[in-house]
Order: C-alpha cells, then sequence, then structure tokens
C-alpha cells in the first residue's frame, strides 16, 4: 500500500486509500502534469507476463467511450502492480453515498441509475473487442455532485475474482472463466438489488450450498412486484434464465408498465455532506437467509 503523500512516477501523489480488495487498492490522487485530482486503481499481478497481458487489455480499454464512462487517462506498470489512471468526478462510492442515506433507496431513483448504468454497458458491449464488467465492485461506481452515476474503467481491465463477491456470476468461478453479457445482467441485477433492499444478496457460493435468495419484497415492502420479478430474472443462477443482454435488461426497467411513472433519464442521488476522508469500505453482507419453508 502507498502511503499518503507518495509520489508515484514523479507525477501522481497519493491523497488516500478508497478501497482495499486483496487483489488491489483504489486511491484518491493528485495529477501534478494536469492540476486535476484523479483515481488510481494498483492491480496486484502475480509475474511479470500477466502485467503484460493486463497492459494490453488497458490499451482496448483507452479507445472506449461511454455515456457514463470515466476515461482511461493512462495506465502503467510499476514494481509488481499495474496502475490504472482516470478522472475524479469529485463525488462518493456509490456503495458510501448508499449507507451515508441510512436505508434502501427508493425505487424511481435505483431504476433511474441503473439505467444510466446500462446504457453504458450495453455501449461497452458493441465495442470490438466487446468490453466487459465481469466482478463489478460497488467502488467502481461513483456519484459526483451533479447527481451522475459514473463508471470507472477499472472493471474493464480486472480480470481477478473476489471469493464471496456478489456481484460475480456462477459461471465466473475462475480468473480463466470469461465475462459474457449474461454475466454483466448478473451484476447489474446485483447492485439493482443492494440498492433496492440495503443488503448485497448471497454469493454464487453460497446459494449453491442452499443458502436462498430473499426475494427483495421481503426485505423492502415498498418495492414494486414488477421490479422484483426483473432482478430475481436477472439473479437467475443459469445464463440461459437471465436477460440475454443487457438492453433487454433495461428495457424491463424502465417499461411503461410502471404505474408510478418513473423515468430512467435522470435520478435524484443525494451525496452525503463532505468530510475527512473516509476509511475503506468492509465487506458487504448478506442478509440472513430466509426460514424454511414448512
Amino acid at each position: 500500500m502507498l502511503a499518503p503523500d507518495t509520489l508515484l512516477r514523479e507525477r501522481y501523489r497519493i491523497t488516500y486509500v478508497v478501497d482495499q480488495q486483496p487483489d488491489g487498492l483504489v486511491y484518491r490522487a493528485f495529477d501534478s502534469e494536469t492540476t486535476r485530482r484523479v483515481l488510481l486503481c494498483a492491480l496486484s499481478q502475480p509475474a511479470a507476463f500477466a502485467l503484460g497481458d493486463v497492459g494490453v487489455l488497458a490499451t482496448q480499454v483507452v479507445a472506449a467511450r461511454g455515456p457514463r464512462l470515466l476515461a482511461l487517462d493512462n495506465h502503467f506498470a510499476h514494481e509488481d502492480c499495474y496502475y490504472l489512471v482516470c478522472g475524479d468526478p469529485e463525488g462518493h462510492d456509490l456503495e458510501r453515498v448508499a449507507r451515508g442515506r441510512g436505508s434502501p433507496l427508493p425505487e424511481a431513483e435505483v431504476l433511474g441509475l441503473v439505467a444510466q448504468l446500462c446504457a453504458t454497458v450495453a455501449q461497452l458491449h458493441q465495442h470490438a473487442p466487446p468490453l466487459l464488467l465481469g466482478d463489478l465492485r460497488p467502488s467502481d461506481l461513483w456519484s459526483d455532485d451533479e447527481q451522475r452515476l459514473w463508471l470507472t474503467p477499472f472493471a474493464l481491465v480486472r480480470r481477478s475474482r473476489l471469493a464471496g463477491s456478489p456481484y460475480c456470476a456462477p459461471e465466473l468461478t475462475t480468473a480463466e472463466d470469461e465475462p459474457t453479457p449474461a454475466s454483466d445482467v448478473y451484476a447489474l441485477g446485483a447492485l439493482c438489488y443492494q440498492l433496492l433492499t440495503g443488503w448485497a444478496p448471497p454469493a454464487a457460493e453460497q446459494r449453491a450450498v442452499g443458502v436462498p435468495l430473499n426475494p427483495p419484497r421481503t426485505l423492502n415492502a415498498h418495492i414494486s412486484a414488477l421490479v422484483e420479478r426483473v432482478v430475481l430474472r436477472s439473479l437467475a443462477p443459469e445464463p440461459s434464465q437471465r436477460y440475454p443482454q443487457v438492453h433487454a435488461l433495461h428495457a424491463a426497467l424502465t417499461s411503461p408498465q410502471h404505474s408510478d411513472g418513473v423515468s430512467a433519464t435522470s435520478s435524484p442521488l443525494t451525496s452525503p455532506p463532505p468530510a475527512s476522508p473516509p476509511p475503506a469500505s468492509p465487506p458487504l453482507a448478506s442478509p440472513p437467509p430466509a426460514s424454511p419453508s414448512p
């Protein structure tokens, strides 16, 4: 871990750690060359050849564009880590914002946020070659001061898997398993589940040994039956049972069948008041399993 005030490559001065995971860290830093704040992701790599593989993928991601994608501005290897740099939207990562609210987000707000992300991910899937999320992390998503949701490019480069990640589809059991549009649908469904209920869904490993997935409405009675069905389909264990593409998930979430007139074009996500640099987020918890049916 880089200490605060460390100067990396005579350019990036570390401010503090935003998120720490077994496979890497995310820092806030200051870019002395462009005189702006940046997010800097350090991905630990097991060997020199892995650094080269990550560099190839990062080169592809540099050209990626999306309506809510933070562009990958720089990337480089340093010692045993590969570093990725993007602009800092000056807000908070989505998990910290949600926790600051102290309760599940309203359904209309969640649908607006997820719709923004769906539009970005669907465009990334059209990239040549396609760019996919794989194992999404809450610190990959940021809300800025204008209530816009942004995706960092870190998830598009990172190919490691965290054991017990609630966002990782069951078919992605190892780093060698390639993500697909269906696995990205699962990741987005898990994100939607967590924002709607305040709980992350059980990890695929837990569900495989019998831990039930509580229907969202048992955790938050204000969720509509239609949205619950959409989320549960997105989290189906078998890829063939999910929405085949992200745009199909987007269409289901923004269906005119919503009686409350939900709009997916915007959403008022209120950030918590400015504070001292926050500590790294603890792992997400899963809700207690539902009682067995008699």
